[in-house]
């Protein structure tokens, strides 16, 4: 693994890929955020359209996966998103628990790859 960082990795994509693995979380209005998402326009439109905190938050929080290589010159195959989906799951899950103790927030993995029209795979958090 050194051998090939070495080789191919480069510092700006090191801390980039830190910050989707390990990320900043913010505090509004008593939710948790992704503080690399957080927009107080976005949330301000979605609440005012009628969203709950809960699902404002959700939303605000997702990252698409699927989106997140487009540029990408490889192929990123379904399971290869999967896997980084799961390893966001339990790094985001350790993060809010070591910022956060006792709160009661969920990792949410929404896998809709295979469904036509749709090809997402979405990584959030919420509150209830």
């Amino acid at each position: 693994m050194a051998d090939w960082i070495c080789c191919v990795g480069r510092y700006d994509h090191f801390v980039g890929f830190s910050r989707l693995l390990w990320p900043e979380l913010l505090e509004h209005q008593g939710r948790i955020y992704v503080s690399d998402f957080f927009s107080h326009a976005r949330l301000g439109k979605m609440l005012a359209s009628g969203a709950s905190p809960s699902v404002a938050q959700t939303f605000i929080n997702a990252l698409d996966l699927s989106t997140l290589f487009s540029e990408a010159a490889e192929t990123i195959e379904d399971d290869q998103l999967l896997y980084l989906a799961a390893t966001l799951e339990q790094t985001w899950a350790a993060k809010v628990a070591r910022d956060y103790p006792g709160r009661a927030v969920e990792i949410i993995v929404t896998n809709a790859l295979e469904e036509p029209g749709v090809g997402e795979l979405l990584v959030s958090l919420r509150e209830a």
